[in-house]
């Protein structure tokens, strides 16, 4: 388990070794934690020099690395699934996965990307749930966001009851590091009809609002984002 860029090493095998899938399950959970403390301590002690322009510099096999410990695999859920897609994870009758979107009308958050393409019943699919590296066309440094039915947008949603999410940042012209964020709901508060010129305003004095439907008609409003 070396997939921080230090000299601090756990001589672990990368996914658990067992093949009962609830054993693998439970592991996989003690697996991602000893992930997360291994970073926690290379940095404490002064070890961890990983950042995203040193990722960069090593490459997409170095890198693919983040994720390889962060995959599950799930059935698709009414809906074909492709890879690369955003997908939204669930339980019915035993994990599923469906195609997460922003969109208000259905609010499903992204918990990892697909890497792999699938029908719905056909044979599972993989899912990284973080740490991947999405071959593409990129301007370095862009932040990506949750976007519709599967994709991903540059642009922040603030319309109200809409989704918003973190899902990763561009670390070079040819690959994104998708690492989804907490996802927020996007709330109206102070809503106005027409006038915006006592919503929030910025340090410099720029507004800052919203704009969409609350309680049906159209508002300007200044969003709120709460932890979903």
């Amino acid at each position: 388990m070396s997939y921080v860029n230090s000299r601090l090493t756990l001589e672990l095998p990368r996914v658990p070794q067992v093949k009962d899938t609830d054993v693998y399950k439970e592991l996989l959970a003690v697996y991602n934690s000893l992930q997360v403390f291994h970073s926690q301590v290379a940095a404490a002690l002064g070890l961890a020099g990983l950042d995203a322009n040193k990722l960069a510099e090593l490459g997409e096999s170095f890198g693919a690395r983040l994720g390889e410990m962060n995959i599950i695999s799930a059935e698709v859920y009414t809906e074909p699934v492709a890879a690369g897609e955003l997908v939204n994870l669930f339980d019915l009758a035993g994990v599923k996965v469906r195609k997460a979107s922003k969109l208000a009308a259905d609010r499903r958050p992204a918990h990892g990307i697909a890497l792999d393409s699938s029908l719905s019943g056909y044979p599972k699919v993989r899912v990284c749930l973080w740490g991947h590296l999405l071959p593409g066309t990129y301007v370095p440094s862009t932040i990506y966001y949750l976007g519709d039915t599967g994709a991903m947008t540059t642009v922040r949603t603030l319309v109200a009851g809409e989704v918003s999410q973190y899902i990763g940042t561009a670390i070079s012209e040819t690959l994104l590091l998708v690492t989804p964020g907490q996802p927020f709901r996007v709330y109206a508060h102070n809503p106005q009809s027409t006038s915006t010129s006592l919503l929030l305003q910025d340090e410099l004095g720029g507004q800052v609002f919203g704009y969409g439907l609350v309680g049906g008609s159209p508002m300007y409003y200044e969003p709120v984002l709460l932890p979903m």
